[in-house]
């Protein structure tokens, strides 16, 4: 339902967004609201000439969109069913599988883009109902010691609110042996239960964590 396949070797170039190495392999994730786009996961990932490690690509110069898993589309046409909210489309499917409606951002910073003014969201988050919704942000567990990643959560947090949503963040650990841990390895080793029980103790933004960035919005406007 989801369309998920292999990508043809001859289209991960251009599905990941420049040249990859000879033998690069590549999972092939499509959008199936976005006309015809698609990411990629690439296999193994590949390091570019600036040592940026290179784990999942997208066209180049293509769109910023929503990645919303079959059946969850009816979700968020109801503002009285809550939503999670993901970095990355596996997770997204993984949390969906466990029966909990999720939608995913392809990067932190991606429900905006430049062209957007600083409270604005991409036209497909822009057609969501918000008002009187739950929605839970459910980033990886380094997001915590990343002051860059956590930053992109609250103000998405701020932005959601702002249009009437409730929103919480969902705080994971880091589980043994792992260098950071997402949803999809936190369901794995723990389950769904175990993850609904952390959605109980999710954080709403008046947590005295948030407060540097409640500081420092307060003194931009003054």
């Amino acid at each position: 339902v989801n369309g998920l396949r292999s990508a043809r070797p001859q289209d991960v170039s251009r599905l990941a967004g420049g040249p990859v190495p000879d033998g690069t392999s590549a999972l092939e994730i499509p959008y199936q609201d976005c006309d015809g786009f698609a990411r990629v996961r690439l296999f193994p990932p590949i390091t570019r000439a600036d040592g940026r490690v290179q784990k999942f690509g997208q066209p180049y110069d293509s769109a910023v969109c929503l990645y919303v898993p079959g059946g969850v589309r009816e979700v968020l046409a109801d503002p009285e069913r809550a939503i999670s909210i993901v970095e990355g489309e596996v997770k997204a499917l993984a949390l969906t599988q466990a029966g909990i409606a999720t939608v995913a951002l392809g990067g932190v910073w991606n429900f905006r883009s430049k062209d957007l003014p600083p409270d604005g969201l991409i036209p497909d988050l822009e057609a969501v109902i918000w008002t009187g919704r739950i929605v839970y942000l459910v980033p990886d567990s380094d997001a915590w010691t990343n002051e860059h990643v956590l930053l992109a959560v609250y103000r998405l947090a701020r932005i959601l609110e702002a249009r009437g949503a409730t929103a919480m963040v969902v705080r994971l650990s880091t589980l043994p042996g792992q260098g950071k841990t997402g949803v999809d390895d936190y369901l794995v080793a723990k389950g769904p239960a175990a993850f609904r029980r952390l959605q109980e103790k999710a954080l709403i933004l008046v947590h005295p964590i948030w407060r540097p960035f409640r500081e420092r919005e307060k003194h931009k406007a003054r």
